[in-house]
């Protein structure tokens, strides 16, 4: 958007479902950094300006994300996977004979279900359950780690659901990590799935300690970091581990995103915790990534 913004129209356009999107825009962005410094020295129609250029830079890039992640969930349809197969495959993952597991995607992807419902509808509910009958001491966390890398097996199986060609703008380069210190990194899986079948240039981590994610991002310049998070009493830590990424990192316009189940339902999260964005699951944080890169 260049030119003369009226900001009248700007705000007549907002719904009223999406005020929470623009309530307490990030203070640490680049962006905005160096209008607030000068603020105090400016009056009158500069002070429209910079309203103006906080609005352009990060309030609409905000609003379309919203919007185009909206617009992604209507479109995406049911899902061909029912909660029978999601209990059979929880208990087959953990089973003595994996074949049954292979059989049941290999018949997925024969009906015709998308790999991307595979993803979000089948793996991702039994990883969480997974963790559910840890806590509740059905299983043991030897049990859980069995699962989790036979779905890791699935996931880069041929028997899996191809996705289609992507035909799109190229993406950017991004590095995906689970948070360091939690139990598994499944969900870092699906996310660099979803990403690299995009046209993104990934690259997955499994960093032990917070400094070991650091030092990565500080020999590697990428356009975009996603932190997948499984827990939400870890918001907390991860606000923190993003203000250390924004400081050290070595593109120093780094986007942050920070996804996983543990985000569902909140909107408001990325102010809490520093981020450029937030997403649940893989598919709306392509979406997301995709609005953020080309953004002003």
């Amino acid at each position: 958007m260049s030119g003369e913004l009226d900001l009248e129209t700007v705000f007549d356009s907002i719904h009223p479902g999406e005020a929470e999107v623009l309530r307490g825009l990030p203070r640490h962005s680049k962006r905005l950094g160096s209008e607030r410094g000068a603020w105090a020295e400016r009056r009158g129609g500069a002070m429209h300006a910079i309203l103006a250029d906080t609005i352009r830079n990060l309030a609409l890039p905000r609003l379309a994300m919203a919007r185009a992640i909206e617009h992604h969930r209507q479109s995406s349809g049911g899902s061909a996977v029912s909660p029978a197969d999601v209990a059979l495959l929880s208990a087959q993952v953990t089973a003595a004979d994996f074949h049954i597991a292979e059989s049941q995607v290999a018949l997925a992807s024969m009906r015709g279900v998308s790999r991307a419902d595979v993803l979000l509808h089948l793996f991702m509910p039994v990883a969480l359950q997974l963790h559910e009958r840890w806590v509740s001491d059905e299983i043991t966390f030897a049990d859980v780690i069995l699962g989790v890398g036979r779905m890791q097996r699935l996931l880069r199986s041929p028997l899996m659901p191809e996705a289609p060609l992507h035909q799109g703008l190229p993406g950017g380069s991004i590095l995906i990590a689970g948070l360091p210190g939690e139990l598994h990194g499944f969900e870092a899986c699906v996310f660099e799935d979803f990403f690299r079948y995009s046209g993104w240039q990934t690259e997955r981590q499994t960093p032990a300690t917070d400094q070991e994610l650091i030092d990565r991002l500080k020999l590697r310049s990428v356009d975009m970091a996603a932190l997948c998070v499984s827990s939400e009493t870890s918001l907390g830590r991860v606000a923190m581990l993003v203000r250390r990424m924004r400081r050290e990192a070595a593109n120093p316009q780094l986007f942050i995103l920070v996804g996983g189940s543990a985000l569902t339902g909140d909107a408001a999260a990325w102010k809490r915790i520093w981020a450029d964005a937030i997403a649940p699951d893989g598919a709306s944080a392509v979406v997301a990534a995709n609005v953020l890169l080309r953004s002003p």
